[in-house]
């Protein structure tokens, strides 16, 4: 065998396959950049997606952290309104239902004792100073009371004080000689009529009073 001209052929056959092989060598180094790339490129979107939802996951926490937070504060001062609310009402009752008590006894048409002067200026005094601290309470603590409603009690204490006054008007010019019997009459028939204006039940405040301590009802 010519290995002379062996070697002669099979590098030309070499040769004219060097281009061929560039070809496909180059578009399969194009095609390995590519899927090397594709993986690449999808690996970093991967990683930026994973950070981005961990981030979202950590903020979110950060959020129901806080959530619970301001609800945990927020019922807190609820109940802490609610309780003082509470105390107010009970107060307001208990010292509206005193000053009611002192105009009753302010207004009774029989007054005991050899001095009606001096029984009728301690019913003053007495029905006087129930009226006043439960109008300073009423004032301090107006806005656990809705505003309808605190004018509908500040009025009916107004009426009552302005009962009583009238009364004790009366009763002194009772206590004057210069009035005729007939003008004493009369105004012993508006003592009467008085007296019968003061209000003996509460059933109308209490019924509001008790919905402020149970505002679900």
């Amino acid at each position: 065998m010519n290995w002379m001209a062996l070697l002669q052929i099979l590098g030309e056959m070499a040769i004219l396959a060097l281009p061929i092989i560039f070809l496909f060598g180059k578009k399969f180094i194009g095609k390995l950049g590519e899927k090397v790339a594709e993986v690449s490129v999808s690996k970093i979107k991967t990683e930026i997606e994973e950070e981005v939802k961990q981030g979202f996951r950590v903020e979110l926490e950060a959020f129901k952290a806080d959530l619970s937070k301001s609800n945990k504060i927020h019922e807190i001062d609820y109940t802490k309104f609610q309780q003082k609310r509470f105390d107010v009402v009970v107060e307001l009752y208990e010292k509206f239902t005193i000053m009611l008590g002192a105009a009753l006894e302010f207004t009774k048409l029989f007054i005991p004792g050899d001095n009606p002067t001096e029984v009728m200026k301690q019913r003053s005094q007495y029905f006087a100073e129930t009226e006043r601290e439960l109008n300073n309470y009423l004032m301090l603590n107006k806005l656990f009371i809705e505003e309808k409603f605190f004018e509908e009690m500040f009025d009916q204490k107004q009426r009552i004080k302005s009962l009583c006054n009238q009364y004790y008007d009366n009763f002194k010019k009772l206590q004057m000689p210069s009035f005729s019997e007939t003008v004493k009459l009369k105004l012993e028939e508006q003592q009467v009529q008085i007296s019968g204006m003061i209000p003996t039940q509460l059933s109308t405040i209490e019924n509001k009073l008790r919905k402020l301590i149970y505002p679900t009802e």
